[in-house]
């Protein structure tokens, strides 16, 4: 599969769209959704709700999340293009990605830390921000991250080594692994709590060591999200197409694909799946300049949409469908979130150029 520049930056800008817009409403709708486990209370409350008069907050609330697989789809996507079998210094490539990472995260994260504490009065959490920097939060089976959406950068690094590995398989292996987390996936879904106390048999400073597993730490790390990042590998490397035509079918079946898998929890995995392919096939049809421009600054983005979101949620928002003009301040943290997320992104990139 060959996607074009302007392709993928579609892809990424769809995918931060929904997941900025979720993140956001998912404070004020009393709906959850089935990211991190699969509750089934959740999806029948949410199909309960969805034909209500507040169906889209509860789409975006519940369903909003499905964009973050478009994005581990494009990383062993573009991976994959990008080094393909070439001889691949290890220390250098961790290096760089490592430091992009750290570029994109510190000063936005500085700057949430110290507007949260400072002028919020909320508490100051060391071992959170060594975590989240560090790449290791995510592997704290007791670990709060904050903010929480910041769970996909531990991910994404643990892919980027991953990677490693993986780009040694073949084609073949590769779908064997990418069934072996499909597989994984449904164990977590029918066996495994959301939250599963261990105890370790050793103490620390006198403090026994206990992490809090379950499918809410396995979906906040490389485990509950092979599938996509081993299938933009897959993708990468084999001559699969589509013609225009059919583009236009596929991508509506799969649309509905996605809101069907997500309304029945026994399909919940396959949901990624087809958000991954609606995104494809949509793309191959149909592209925008300004959805385009989106995807440009995506990473900005997601770095920048939770300090907004913080600052807004501690001043505007109230909880559980009460806040004031939900659809104005939705598009005011939108708006807001896209001017900052520019900004950042054209000083991190004069600051690239200035190192080269």
């Amino acid at each position: 599969m060959n996607l074009t520049k302007e392709q993928s930056q579609n892809i990424k800008g769809l995918g931060i769209l929904v997941i900025m817009i979720h993140n956001f409403v998912s404070h004020m709708m009393v709906i959850a959704c089935n990211e991190t486990s699969y509750s089934q209370d959740v999806t029948a409350a949410f199909v309960n709700n969805v034909f209500s008069s507040s169906s889209l907050w509860y789409i975006f609330s519940f369903a909003g999340w499905i964009g973050v697989p478009l994005f581990f789809f494009l990383s062993g996507y573009g991976l994959s293009k990008k080094y393909g079998q070439a001889h691949l210094d290890t220390w250098k490539y961790i290096k760089s990605h490592a430091v992009k990472l750290w570029q994109l995260i510190i000063p936005v994260y500085l700057l949430y830390i110290l507007v949260y504490h400072f002028c919020f009065g909320r508490p100051l959490l060391i071992k959170n921000f060594i975590g989240v920097v560090t790449f290791t939060a995510n592997l704290q089976g007791d670990a709060i991250i904050n903010p929480l959406v910041y769970w996909f950068f531990g991910v994404i690094f643990q892919f980027y080594l991953l990677y490693l590995l993986f780009r040694k398989f073949s084609v073949k292996q590769l779908w064997v692994l990418f069934f072996a987390f499909m597989v994984v996936n449904y164990l977590i879904l029918y066996f495994v709590p959301d939250r599963l106390a261990i105890s370790a048999n050793f103490q620390i400073m006198g403090h026994r060591i206990q992490f809090d597993m379950g499918s809410i730490w396995a979906r906040s790390n490389f485990i509950g999200w092979g599938m996509p990042f081993v299938l933009g590998m897959i993708a990468a490397r084999t001559d699969f197409s589509i013609s225009k035509k059919w583009s236009i079918a596929v991508s509506l079946l799969s649309l509905v694909m996605v809101l069907v898998c997500l309304s029945f929890k026994a399909l919940s995995p396959l949901a990624e799946l087809a958000a991954i392919l609606c995104a494809v096939t949509l793309v191959q049809w149909c592209t925008f300049k300004s959805i385009a421009w989106v995807g440009l600054i995506s990473a900005s983005i997601y770095v920048v949409h939770p300090f907004v979101r913080m600052v807004l949620y501690l001043t505007v928002c109230r909880p559980h469908g009460e806040t004031p003009y939900p659809l104005v301040v939705t598009i005011a943290f939108v708006i807001i979130t896209l001017v900052l997320s520019w900004l950042h992104h054209t000083l991190l990139k004069k600051h690239n150029s200035r190192h080269r």
